[in-house]
């Protein structure tokens, strides 16, 4: 644990030292915003998810406990956004993910590769309802990690320098070219780390129920 934890240190200190300064309204080349959406329960908006493209279609993305709580809030399996009401399709047993599907024509793109540390990551979201704050860092590394709320076993995350703020979970993680690379879920926020479910996935996940 305490070599685990020496080795994170030591990575986030050179993701620093080589990370260009990342402003709160840094955007990357490519306009992620108006695939960027408050998740809404009723008049309260606080989370974030995005619309993406995959196979001829649009689907919504988000996380596994936004879903959990539109669907207790609402009681109905639905999600809310600016743009309409949507159907849930499938909530993740395993990756902290939820699809919905839209009749939307476009969407952000899934990145064909994976990220590797050091590369440029950016991260758009919503904190509490606000205006889209967009951030920018650099990959960590991809570890594996225990979260109770999805049972008593390890996921793969990707570690990110990006700092996100409460509200910001679902958001879409790109890369320079503003595809989606993952999805942000928790962060350590006195550490100014964000959590993602990783590239490979999010990739397997709608391969799979993005029919």
């Amino acid at each position: 644990m305490k070599r685990t934890l020496t080795k994170l240190i030591c990575l986030l200190a050179t993701v620093i030292l080589f990370q260009t300064v990342a402003k709160s309204r840094d955007v990357a080349r490519y306009d992620v915003a108006p695939h960027v959406e408050s998740i809404m329960y009723g008049e309260r908006r606080l989370a974030t998810g995005f619309y993406m493209e995959f196979k001829n279609k649009v689907y919504l993305v988000t996380n596994k406990h936004v879903c959990d709580a539109s669907i207790n809030l609402l009681k109905k399996r639905v999600l809310v956004t600016s743009k309409g009401t949507y159907n849930i399709k499938v909530i993740s047993k395993v990756h902290d993910l939820c699809l919905a599907e839209t009749s939307l024509k476009k969407g952000l793109k899934l990145s064909r590769v994976d990220v590797v540390p050091l590369d440029k990551v950016t991260i758009s979201g919503h904190p509490d309802g606000d205006a889209l704050i967009i951030r920018s860092g650099r990959v960590i590394e991809a570890v594996s990690l225990q979260f109770n709320w999805i049972g008593q076993f390890e996921v793969d995350v990707t570690l990110t320098s990006v700092f996100c703020l409460p509200g910001s979970s679902g958001s879409p993680a790109t890369n320079e070219e503003g595809e989606v690379i993952g999805v942000l879920f928790s962060g350590q926020f006195a550490k100014e780390i964000s959590v993602l479910v990783p590239h490979k996935d999010l990739k397997l996940f709608m391969e799979k129920h993005a029919r």
